[in-house]
């Protein structure tokens, strides 16, 4: 079923008419099946990540290659080294395993919003709603330039890290842009760390 709503994304050609609205129809028939409510709750991306996740083994580990950790760390007035020691602290502490993925969430002016960064094997990416990714470097380089920007005041929240086993290669290529089909800012989160795995392929 996921990998379906990532077909129904990628099959999205707008010089064809009516491409956009069967792939919204498709997408929202599987939204229906999932029960996948579309609010925009600071919990829903963690929820519908365990759930859609428990299908391939379990909530926590899957087929002993991916940890997905609800962090909920509030980044608001933290002092910018314990922001690196937070996330250099957590990737350290699954000898076996390495961070490809962060959910943020930001919180500013009565309105909520996710993004997600990615580390795909041609370095990180910040994956923001339907804009084009944004590369931020390969390995420690594009690391701390997360990091960096992560020190940007605003009321952030981790709200998920992404670890997989080391010997897993990183997913090839660059994220996708993905399309309005009427998903929200946390369902996109949750699809991109989802296409990061190699679980979709």
């Amino acid at each position: 079923n996921i990998n379906d709503i990532i077909r129904a994304i990628r099959s999205v050609d707008d010089t064809i008419p009516g491409s956009r609205e069967s792939a919204r129809a498709q997408v929202n028939q599987i939204f229906q099946q999932l029960g996948w409510v579309q609010c925009g709750t600071q919990e829903d991306v963690i929820h519908f990540l365990h759930t859609i996740l428990g299908q391939f083994n379990n909530t926590t580990q899957i087929n002993d290659m991916y940890i997905f950790e609800d962090m909920q760390t509030k980044l608001t007035n933290v002092p910018d080294l314990q922001i690196d020691n937070i996330l250099i602290n957590k990737m350290e502490s699954y000898l076996d395993y390495k961070l490809f993925g962060i959910i943020i969430h930001n919180w500013n002016n009565n309105a909520g919003h996710y993004t997600t960064y990615v580390e795909y094997n041609n370095g990180w990416f910040l994956c923001n709603d339907y804009q084009d990714p944004m590369p931020y470097g390969e390995g420690e380089s594009g690391f701390s330039q997360i990091l960096a920007n992560l020190k940007i005041k605003g009321n952030n929240t981790i709200k998920l890290l992404a670890y997989k086993k080391t010997n897993v290669p990183l997913k090839e290529g660059i994220p996708i842009k993905l399309v309005n089909l009427g998903q929200t800012c946390y369902s996109n989160s949750a699809l991109q760390i989802l296409m990061a795995t190699n679980l979709l392929d």
